[in-house]
């Protein structure tokens, strides 16, 4: 994080010891010694990192945050400036977000937001000074808006001669250019009154421009100035920052010579030699630091008709280069970063002339003026592409928003812009407003939801709880070995069954039965209750026979024969744990009725049953029947728990068990169709967790344990969250959706999504940071030394990180089988297992089993983000949810990121950030509910 770590480069260098240097001396002197413009070469963009250095330590990553904020306001100011040009308000709104999203995100800023370098603040500081001049030709000029153009164009010039002097010397010259021509227009208006105030602007911003041009002088950084204005482009800013030279006396002891033309002024003359010895002397340069991306290098003017000449093809340069021809000529990630950039731009910019047809205003004709002038000069003056590429930025986005524009009203012109928002809105829903009663049933509804997914959360926990004590107490009665060894394998199997063929059938079940029931049809709910159960019962009964039959002898081919110690033991506790996944069919399908009904705790409570009554067979005949005795006592917690959910059935007049014939052929169809891919999803994800396993297997020893156990805490905290919205939001959102209130569930879907967000993001980053406390305090004894511990760690770390993700992934899951997304489900469920294998292989090999754990995180973050994508498309999340939960999520990983290279400061940063987004996302629902009451939002 330094310039000795290698990740500062060119001017960053300097710039980081300049900044130090201040700082020790702001420490020294105090404040006092703080300047403006600290060393040679060295400006306003190092004075504030030098600052930053004494109160904070010299810390490069301390100006990202700055520097990020400033390039995010350049991004608004490009909106904003699309918008003034824009002749409809709607388009300019489109297009001005299309180019500043694109400002914000094409890789190449990174070079400087990124790095300790001033572009950001000379980009912003352009267009403010942009900004105003297109308002001021835009609109009428009172003048309260005359001063408003005035300091708006002053903390423009500020930012720009704060780290390029010289820049405001060519915004001087630019502005003249323009004046004399504004001048000459207004000559014909008959408005006596708007020439006077137009030319008090034009006076006023150049006497304004001329006062900030002294600044460097008036705050001691003349040297500064002077060492970088004959640059004119800044193009070669190391050379100048580092070693001083100057370009105004280049060329005597060069073949280089300036031929002076008597038919202009000498002082005319001396500036196109001042432009032309700029441009020979970073020919030069570049030559010299072996540059690869020098264009036209041969071409250096000696006279003012030459460089006139040169003009052209300089603007050519300017907007154009690199060109396709050299795209491809020496292949490397900068470059196809660039090829990837210019293609955008080259598609935008056909769109410029759909703009000068349809819009030729005098605000369209000042952005052409700016930008073209400042493409000519950095195209003409700076001859080395890659410095080009990066001083242009501002100039050639100005074009690329104006393309943009273009394109959206040629779009609009022919009719595709309103059928393209047509195919991207949702379709109508048949919703009234709800009344005052209704409103507050929903949110009394809410805290219901809220409530019932807390005491669920609770039960759950009781439950492995329970679980976790009936291991303790195996391990301490039985010992670590083969007894344990063959009850688990053969548990194994029937529980994975269970989690892909019962659980989805109680996913799929829920929204039928609950579109059923809301028709007020008992009969038919009686008789898909029976149909669904007898053959689910049916089914397993067939699949229990085959694994009683087939299993023993697949053991080899299965590879698990190494893990069991005595086949015949084995056999007898396999053919005990198939009455489980039998009877699992009829449980989770009762479940899934009474959660319909809101009977949320009595379904948790009712799970408590199978672990107690495990733990006493344990203590009853665990020391005479071992293991058996435990499966046996599952058994029969598996039957208890089956009685109590149907004696809890006939108290809300349904059964399992009741004949009835009285069925719609196509609600039944309806309801495989939908329960198929979902059992197809949950063979995907839980082929997650074995797939791990193997790979583990494939490293060195002590893998497999290491990601087990480092798996353990996240495992446990998605096992609560899962149980609570299968429970509880599934039926929640499947009641709003049988009673055709989409629009209420797609608000409940944003409340829930970004409330569980906002809490678990808190909670994970406190799991990352005392993640290694956690480890120690479960498993360090014994064996398990501090290497153990620390390998674990990293397991346990790198596996929270996909908690945020899983949250949101489950509750949209449970939206999507709400709303018969179910195509959809089953497809990002192929899609995670298939990048949590590929990503697992690829950070495996460099990461350990760590990067399993690393690949099983990164897998949750790609479905959860098709999910969103996909009910995006539908109208079911709007893009503002879905801009504040990436926002989250960016936030999240940045802090753990922050945290895991102890950078306070960008701690400290990431936290305000994040403190900022959850308090207005927080005043945004207080505002919808004051002003929306009848919503109940």
């Amino acid at each position: 994080m330094h310039a000795g770590g290698g990740l500062l480069t060119s001017d960053a260098v300097y710039f980081h010891s300049v900044a130090q240097q201040l700082a020790e001396q702001i420490n020294l002197s105090g404040w006092g010694a703080w300047s403006l413009y600290p060393a040679h070469g060295a400006t306003g963009n190092v004075a504030i990192l030098g600052a930053l250095y004494a109160i904070f330590g010299p810390d490069p990553a301390l100006i990202i945050p700055v520097n990020a904020a400033i390039h995010a306001t350049g991004g608004v100011l490009v909106y904003l400036v699309t918008r003034e040009i824009s002749p409809e308000s709607r388009i300019g709104v489109l297009a001005g977000a299309c180019a500043a999203i694109l400002f914000v995100v094409f890789p190449s800023a990174l070079n400087w937001y990124g790095q300790l370098h001033k572009d950001g603040y000379a980009i912003a500081g352009f267009l403010l000074v942009l900004l105003a001049w297109l308002r001021s030709v835009s609109r009428p000029l009172v003048l309260s808006e005359w001063v408003r153009l005035l300091l708006l164009q002053l903390i423009g010039l500020i930012l720009m001669v704060a780290v390029r002097p010289y820049s405001v010397k060519l915004m001087l010259m630019a502005h003249l250019g323009l004046g004399v021509i504004a001048f000459t227009i207004i000559l014909f208006r008959r408005q006596l009154m708007q020439r006077i105030r137009m030319i008090g602007l034009i006076a006023s911003s150049g006497l304004l421009m001329v006062v900030v041009a002294l600044l460097p002088t008036l705050t001691g950084g003349s040297e500064a100035a002077h060492s970088l204005s004959p640059t004119l482009t800044g193009g070669s800013e190391a050379a100048h920052s580092l070693s001083g030279e100057l370009y105004e006396n280049w060329g005597h002891e060069q073949d280089w010579r300036w031929q002076r033309s008597h038919w202009l002024p000498e002082r005319v003359d001396r500036y196109f030699e001042i432009v032309a010895k700029t441009r020979a002397g970073l020919i030069e340069n570049g030559l010299k630091e072996k540059a690869k991306s020098i264009i036209d290098g041969e071409v250096q003017p000696k006279s003012v008709e030459e460089v006139l000449a040169y003009l052209p093809r300089a603007l050519q340069i300017g907007l154009f280069a690199p060109f396709p021809d050299m795209w491809f000529a020496e292949l490397s990630v900068t470059r196809l970063v660039s090829v990837g950039e210019m293609l955008i731009f080259y598609f935008c910019f056909a769109g410029v002339f759909f703009l000068l047809r349809y819009n030729r205003g005098p605000a369209v004709l000042v952005l052409f003026y700016f930008a073209f002038v400042f493409l000519l000069i950095n195209g003409f003056t700076t001859a080395n592409l890659g410095t080009l590429y990066r001083i242009r930025y501002a100039y050639l986005f100005v074009i690329l928003a104006m393309g943009v524009l273009g394109w959206f009203l040629w779009l609009q012109r022919h009719g595709l812009l309103h059928r393209a928002m047509l195919w991207l809105q949702p379709g109508s829903v048949n919703e009234s407003v709800p009344n005052e009663a209704v409103a507050s049933g929903k949110q009394q509804s809410r805290r219901g939801a809220i409530g019932s997914s807390m005491m669920v959360m609770v039960l759950t926990f009781l439950a492995f709880l329970g679980f976790f004590v009936r291991d303790v107490l195996m391990a301490n009665t039985f010992g670590i070995g083969g007894q344990l060894d063959d009850f688990f394998v053969a548990l194994m199997l029937p529980m994975f069954l269970v989690a892909v063929i019962s659980i989805p059938l109680g996913t799929a079940f829920t929204p039928v039965y609950l579109e059923i029931k809301e028709r007020g049809l008992p009969q038919m709910v009686t008789a898909i209750v029976f149909k669904v159960s007898w053959r689910v019962s049916l089914g397993l009964l067939v699949i229990c026979i085959f694994l009683a039959v087939a299993v023993p002898g697949l053991l080899p081919n299965l590879g698990l024969q190494s893990a069991v110690s005595d086949s015949q033991h084995f056999r007898l506790l396999l053919y005990f744990s198939l009455p489980i996944l039998f009877f699992s069919g009829l449980v989770v399908l009762g479940n899934a009725i009474l959660n319909a009904h809101g009977r949320v705790v009595l379904t948790s409570s009712a799970q408590l049953v199978v672990p107690l009554v495990a733990v006493l067979a344990l203590l009853v005949g665990g020391a005479e029947y071992g293991p058996l005795a435990v499966m046996v006592g599952m058994v029969v917690g598996q039957l208890v728990n089956l009685f109590i959910i149907h004696v809890s059935l006939k108290g809300i007049d349904v059964s399992l068990f009741n004949r009835s014939d009285a069925i719609n052929r196509e609600t039944f169809v309806s309801l495989w169709m939908q329960y198929l891919p979902l059992a197809v999803s949950a063979l995907f994800v839980s082929l997650a967790a074995p797939v791990a396993t193997l790979l583990s297997m494939s490293l060195p020893e002590g893998g497999v344990s290491a990601f087990n156990l480092g798996s353990k805490v996240v495992l446990f905290m998605t096992g609560l969250v899962g149980a609570a919205i299968t429970s509880v939001m599934l039926p929640y959102f499947s009641a709003l959706m049988a009673k055709s209130q989409l629009v209420s569930a797609r608000r409940e879907l944003s409340f829930f999504m970004l409330a569980s967000t906002f809490i678990s993001v808190p909670i994970s980053t406190g799991l990352f940071v005392w993640a290694e406390p956690i480890i120690r305090l479960m498993f360090e004894r014994g064996g398990f030394n501090s290497d153990a511990t620390l390998l674990v760690t990293r397991v346990m770390q790198y596996s929270v990180v996909q908690l945020p993700f899983f949250v949101c992934n489950s509750l949209l899951l449970k939206f999507a089988t709400a709303t018969r997304h179910v195509l959809a489900i089953c497809a990002t469920a192929v899609i995670g297992l298939f990048v949590n294998v590929l990503l697992s292989l690829l950070l495996m090999k460099h990461m350990g089993v760590a990067g399993i754990a690393l690949g099983s995180s990164f897998a949750i973050v790609v479905s959860t983000m098709l999910l969103i994508m996909v009910l995006l498309r539908h109208g079911h999340i709007i893009w503002t949810d879905a801009v504040i939960m990436a926002l989250s999520w960016l936030l999240f990983l940045t802090l753990l990121i922050s945290v895991h290279f102890q950078s306070f400061p960008s701690i400290g940063v990431t936290l305000t950030t994040y403190a900022v987004l959850v308090a207005g996302y927080l005043r945004s629902l207080w505002d919808d509910r004051r002003t929306s009451p009848r919503l109940g939002v």
